[in-house]
């Protein structure tokens, strides 16, 4: 009987950790290869404006995929001065 309701909770547990994962957004790079200074600035940013964002370790900011373009567009226009890479 134990072994019934562990391998139950096993399956309930592998079943939301999918439901989980294929419901996530799918976050995709905004910026990479961006100077300490660049990439803090951004992220102010975005943070100002309530925009969702990671930071990856790699230092890449990624956002969920819907709102990379129009935001990217937003941001560029907003620094003008910044050499920013894409």
């Amino acid at each position: 009987m134990a072994a019934m309701a562990a391998v139950t909770l096993a399956l309930i547990g592998f079943f939301s950790f999918l439901m989980i994962q294929m419901t996530a957004p799918q976050m995709v790079p905004l910026f990479t290869d961006l100077s300490v200074e660049d990439s803090a600035s951004i992220v102010k940013d975005l943070d100002r404006q309530a925009i969702p964002y990671e930071i990856k370790s790699d230092g890449a900011i990624v956002m969920p995929g819907d709102g990379v373009i129009p935001h990217r567009g937003s941001l560029l226009r907003h620094r003008q001065g910044c050499r920013v890479p894409v």
